[in-house]
């Protein structure tokens, strides 16, 4: 998501007759896909604090674009693809990952909140191939290829990105947060409606009498955007002070003076349109020595908003109305392996289709990924380490046919981690324009992260009761830190290899992840084979045979194909990737995380028999296997296969599962209500995040790999309120198979559906990958004792590992206080 235009939302929420109402129908419209998805979510209130509900999630998407066809409107849906080289969203990116991770500290002890779960993209995603919406993914950020599909259809925006206010849009802009997604219906005609709020570049100039349409780009610098921060015109607004009599025409609360400061500026400047002779007397107010920075972050933010008829790159418009495009024509010199190579025609193609992540092409194009923080324990490692083998094996693949620029020697495994302070990597980033290239910045933010580890000791000594706090060591670096060209790269088993962070980055992803409650950045090395075959480039992927693109997959997902011959295509992907979670979860699950996973398919596939006629369940049965006209499986004869979710829920008697449903709902329908005699437990959040982890990660490899089995659909396989739920009442019961088979209604076809999941997954990772239950029953027996004043004790839930920690503090048990949450004063008992 974009950051937008600072302060910019805010003054038209002030000053709402700048929008005008307006009734969309009969029209086309341009969507701002990674805008919309996120927006959905949370304006649906999808639930989010358990994982994922993805099923709900994915009916909130079909009502919205129902709605849209109820009332003529054809959606177009742009997403982003990488983030630019110029690196200018590094720095907003790691600040937002970094508060993810103090939100999700907020969600485990009050359950207040909102975190995106993982798997949401990819529901998003589906969704719309199931729907047959028109979509494609830019190979950028995709404001300016919006702007321009938008043009040429002649039809509005739909977008809560405020940079869109600027663009020059000749059929406006529709904030979504002034849209009604509830069609409606006028009186005197049977046509259907959505209610919302439009906005016109014009409305906003006639409000400044003599405002030019080419000052909109400067305004918007002025203000802080993606290319500027906002302060870097601190000193210009402290020069001189509004009239009251100008900002009396608006509602302008003093954080949003800026705005107005800035517009009636430039309304004084009405005579001047030569926006070189503008940027000049701009630049005259900032530091002499910050004026080259200031200088070129300037020209690439107004350049942002004013090249949108010059712009070459992704032609939107040829895609969706001809349905085909000159691939070579269509793409941006920048869009290449982060060495300088070509993709290869596949995979550009692949990009644009929408079936490659974005985080797969921040590997490719930046060697660089940010992973987001799931609702998790953060005193256990990240829910990511599970899947760690996963994005090694997939950042081989997209580093094969990228060979460095420079001869370098590197190291044989994962280099070091280095923990970074956010603080600190935000500071190294802001000096990266002072000499115009990236890999200035990469080796001041590394002698940064170098200072930091050589006194980490003295601070953790000094700060011995902040665990997992963020800590400011500014005050401990040498003077001499940034002079230090290179950093130490420690190898494993070998001698120490000096290579300086930009070349470290040729042969290397930079990866950043959490590590307790801060972001510890990583570079993580190609790998040559896997399981002892060849790591194949992705020029190589396209002229494999599916059955060796098949073989890389599941041996990297540590699976034999007789396992997977006991499923139906449709069900493989999920069931390897089953076996990889129990055999790599740390601290390691229990049979009741089988159960709760298995059941949960069960269930979500019983309520699709249920609500959707059989033919449909089929056809979506099919469009799984979308662009898979050479690849998929072998055809598997119906003997071989013994466990079929699909064909047994369409063998059971319709009333049967209705009494499952019926059974097993309130663990879907009813969020959890806690209070000091039921707490939040993190534990089991978190153990349900490793499975997500891994299922995010093996989707995107599965894709890299062109499809050698038919993806996973989150929607019809995770619930993360059913899994809280139900997993918390197996806990409880003594025989939790015979608690099973009684939800399932007795079955006997559902019931033997069940145990031969559960019977073929324990059989392939065997018990001594499993926490054994009796281990964990005994602790549960010790229930909250009184005290000598009648209060409750505080209560510990603690979970124990088989495996070693990464930290001392990892290895400790969590623990959370039993008290009531929803009272603001009890938080004083729990830790900081």
């Amino acid at each position: 998501m974009n950051m937008g235009i600072h302060k910019l939302t805010g003054f038209i929420d002030k000053n709402q007759h700048l929008l005008h109402e307006h009734q969309l129908h009969n029209s086309s419209v341009v969507i701002d896909g990674n805008n919309f998805y996120h927006f959905i979510y949370g304006a649906c209130h999808v639930q989010c604090s358990f994982g994922g509900d993805y099923d709900i999630y994915r009916k909130s998407i079909i009502t919205i674009f129902d709605s849209f066809k109820k009332c003529g409107v054809t959606p177009y849906v742009v997403m982003d693809g990488a983030y630019t080289r110029d690196g200018r969203k590094l720095k907003t990116s790691l600040s937002r990952a970094a508060s993810r991770i103090q939100l999700v500290k907020a969600m485990i002890y009050n359950q207040r909140g909102h975190v995106l779960p993982a798997l949401a993209y990819e529901t998003f995603m589906q969704t719309l191939s199931e729907l047959g919406i028109h979509h494609a993914t830019c190979q950028f950020e995709a404001d300016t290829e919006i702007a321009i599909l938008a043009n040429k259809l002649q039809c509005p925006v739909i977008s809560n990105d405020s940079d869109f206010y600027i663009f020059d849009l000749s059929n406006g802009f529709l904030p979504l947060d002034y849209i009604d997604f509830r069609p409606l219906r006028t009186g005197e005609s049977s046509q259907s409606y959505l209610h919302c709020h439009i906005y016109h570049v014009d409305e906003f100039i006639k409000s400044f009498e003599g405002l030019s349409r080419t000052m909109l780009p400067v305004f918007a610098s002025l203000l802080g955007n993606d290319f500027i921060e906002p302060s870097a015109f601190n000193a210009f607004y402290a020069k001189f002070k509004v009239p009251k009599l100008v900002s009396k025409k608006f509602s302008v609360p003093p954080k949003l003076a800026k705005v107005i400061s800035a517009l009636h500026w430039l309304h004084t400047q009405v005579e001047n349109n030569d926006i070189s002779a503008i940027k000049s007397q701009i630049l005259s107010f900032v530091n002499p020595l910050k004026k080259s920075k200031v200088e070129r972050m300037f020209i690439s933010s107004v350049n942002g908003y004013i090249d949108i008829d010059n712009f070459t790159g992704f032609d939107l418009f040829s895609y969706f109305t001809k349905g085909c495009v000159d691939w070579h024509k269509c793409q941006d010199p920048d869009f290449s392996y982060y060495n300088g190579a070509p993709f290869p025609d596949w995979f550009v193609q692949s990009v644009c289709k929408g079936e490659i992540t974005p985080s797969v092409l921040n590997a490719a194009v930046l060697h660089r990924v940010i992973i987001p923080t799931q609702v998790e324990n953060l005193k256990f490692s990240t829910s990511y380490s599970c899947s760690s083998y996963l994005r090694k094996v997939l950042y081989s693949i997209v580093m094969k046919d990228d060979p460095p620029k420079i001869d370098s020697t590197v190291t044989n495994e994962i280099v070091s981690c280095k923990e970074v302070s956010i603080v600190e990597v935000e500071k190294s980033i802001n000096a990266q324009f002072d000499d115009g290239s990236e890999a200035h910045a990469e080796n001041i933010a590394e002698n940064k992260i170098k200072s930091e580890d050589n006194t980490s000791e003295n601070v953790q000594s000094r700060h011995g009761d902040n665990e997992g706090e963020d800590v400011d060591v500014e005050e401990e670096e040498s003077e001499d830190d940034e002079t230090n060209e290179h950093i130490v790269i420690e190898e494993e088993g070998s001698e120490t290899d000096i290579l300086s962070p930009f070349r470290l980055k040729q042969v290397c992803v930079e990866e950043y992840n959490r590590v307790n409650r801060n972001l510890k950045k990583c570079y993580i090395e190609a790998a040559e084979t896997i399981c002892s075959m060849s790591v194949p480039g992705l020029s190589e992927i396209d002229s494999l045979s599916p059955d060796h693109r098949k073989s890389l997959l599941i041996s990297t997902l540590q699976v034999e194909l007789d396992f997977l011959n006991n499923f139906p295509p449709s069900m493989q992907l999920f069931m390897a990737c089953v076996i990889y979670w129990v055999r790599n979860a740390d601290p390691r699950i229990r049979a009741s995380h089988i159960d709760s996973v298995l059941l949960g398919n069960i269930f979500l596939k019983v309520l699709c028999h249920l609500k959707e006629n059989k033919c449909l369940c089929k056809a979506k049965q099919k469009c799984l296997s979308h662009d898979n006209k050479d690849n998929s499986t072998k055809a598997i004869s119906d003997s071989k296969i013994i466990v079929d979710i699909d064909n047994t829920c369409l063998d059971c008697n319709i009333d049967s599962l209705k009494h499952v449903k019926q059974n097993l709902d309130k663990y879907h329908k009813k969020t959890p209500t806690f209070n000091r005699n039921n707490f939040f437990d993190p534990n089991i959040v978190h153990d349900f995040a490793q499975l997500q982890a891994c299922m995010l990660d093996t989707i995107n490899l599965n894709k890299v790999l062109h499809f050698p089995l038919p993806t996973m659909r989150p929607s019809e396989i995770i619930n993360g309120t059913f899994l809280y739920n139900i997993f918390s009442d197996l806990q409880s019961r003594p025989k939790p198979d015979l608690f099973v088979t009684a939800m399932l209604n007795n079955n006997q076809q559902l019931c033997s559906l069940f145990h031969s999941l559960k019977t073929s997954v324990v059989n392939t990772v065997g018990f001594d990958c499993l926490e054994p239950e009796s281990a964990t029953k005994s602790k549960r027996k010790a229930k909250r004792q009184k005290c000598k004043n009648g209060m409750p004790k505080i209560v510990c839930s603690v979970k124990t590992s088989s495996h070693s920690s990464n930290s001392e503090e990892e290895s400790n048990p969590v623990t959370v206080a039993g008290v009531d949450i929803h009272n603001r004063f009890n938080l004083l008992c729990l830790e900081s």
